[in-house]
């Protein structure tokens, strides 16, 4: 049980890396515009 807590908290902070670079990308091409 404990083994899949931390895979999913492995899951969730990867994503949410992932997002926050997608979210400044964005930014910076708005930015750009």
């Amino acid at each position: 049980m404990e083994d899949g807590f931390i895979l999913n908290a492995l899951i969730t902070d990867f994503g949410l890396l992932s997002f926050n670079k997608w979210i400044k990308h964005t930014n910076a091409n708005i930015l750009n515009l």
